[in-house]
């Protein structure tokens, strides 16, 4: 269990942070992925997002990317990069359900942490920013960190340190927020770390403007 630490009120934070993630709901914008193993990018995707009616998480359709790597050289090399190939989709496959649990963050798990003492606050003076600290928000030994502005309670970001199958085998989520002209804060850069398999997602968002 968290001790809450002396600060602004998680419950007028928590408020903000769902405030903000409607406002963010009646633009479209552009993503950006690019997929890196060991350090080598290995695929780069461009697609329009948007969220629909109801939907808890936006909606992307493709518009271009680089091809994927393909299996190539003799027989037994095929097969065994096609296993390698397979492998990794099925583990991002977990990973992106994993992640799913996280973003985008949803108040009412904000508010069953608090209610059993799991969130904490911890102020920044020298950053302007106050940090509300959620543990087992999704997992046992979990933790969710959102990063406010002290004064207006806006998102700047949002860090995720959890586990896939094993606590060992760590995943860590980065959200650094930006705000558009109107107030409206949004997710301009995440960055996927899994470990366990070397494997490195970067989505960087841009082109906002309102859904027609």
């Amino acid at each position: 269990m968290v001790a809450a630490a002396q600060g602004p009120d998680p419950a007028v934070i928590k408020d903000s942070i769902g405030a903000s993630m409607m406002r963010v709901r009646k633009f479209q914008w552009i993503q950006t992925m690019t997929l890196a193993v060991d350090g080598e990018t290995k695929q780069t995707s461009v697609s329009s997002c948007r969220y629909a009616p109801e939907s808890p998480k936006p909606a992307c359709t493709e518009i271009s990317s680089t091809p994927a790597e393909k299996p190539s050289g003799g027989p037994f090399r095929k097969r065994k990069m096609e296993a390698a190939i397979s492998e990794m989709k099925a583990y991002m496959d977990s990973v992106k359900t994993l992640i799913g649990e996280y973003v985008p963050p949803r108040q009412e798990k904000i508010a069953a942490a608090m209610q059993v003492g799991n969130v904490a606050t911890a102020p920044n003076p020298s950053m302007g920013s106050v940090s509300l600290i959620v543990s087992n928000y999704t997992q046992q030994g979990d933790k969710m960190t959102f990063v406010v502005g002290a004064k207006d309670s806006q998102l700047r970001s949002v860090s995720i340190a959890t586990w896939l199958n094993d606590p060992a085998a760590v995943v860590t989520l980065n959200v650094t927020y930006a705000a558009l002209n109107d107030g409206t804060h949004y997710a301009q850069r995440t960055v996927l770390n899994a470990s366990a398999k070397k494997i490195m997602i970067i989505v960087t968002t841009t082109n906002y403007s309102v859904a027609m």
